[in-house]
């Protein structure tokens, strides 16, 4: 197969992918955010102490602070691995009156993640819970987005 680069990013990028986008990497195309530091596109944002946006390759290389730490090889906020624990021990959410078990990170149905990498939004990875209210934790009844699906019975 041959090959060219991205317009905006140029990282190297399939030619079918290039003239399907138009000339951009998928995730060029997709619209997302851009590295402050190297200016490489990325998906999802890493947990992060402020607000600028820094891939994880960039985000590791940074020197650390006395405000992050790093917990399953990823730099978060300091008191989120508390977080990602206790979030292990929640196994079952109440939906119509029954305990369901909660879908771990890596076993949602109909989803195109890269489970390599952890969480993009609450930094747990392969095999754990996602921390409450994550936006990509899935609904094990509806499938649907738990933190806006409405199955949850409110106790």
């Amino acid at each position: 197969m041959t090959s060219t680069t991205c317009t905006s990013c140029s990282v190297s990028i399939q030619n079918w992918v290039a003239q399907e986008t138009g000339g951009l990497c998928r995730p060029c195309a997709a619209g997302a955010v851009k590295c402050a530091q190297c200016g490489k596109p990325m998906m999802r944002q890493p947990v992060l102490t402020d607000a600028e946006h820094i891939c994880m390759p960039c985000w590791k290389n940074k020197p650390s602070t006395a405000e992050e730490v790093e917990y399953n090889g990823v730099m978060m906020v300091k008191g989120w691995p508390e977080k990602i624990i206790a979030a292990q021990k929640i196994k079952t959410l109440v939906i119509n009156g029954r305990r369901r078990s909660r879908i771990r990170y890596g076993s949602e149905k109909n989803c195109e993640q890269d489970y390599a990498l952890p969480c993009g939004e609450c930094a747990v990875i392969f095999g754990q819970l996602h921390v409450p209210l994550c936006d990509l934790e899935q609904c094990p009844k509806c499938l649907g987005q738990l933190l806006s699906c409405g199955c949850v019975d409110d106790t």
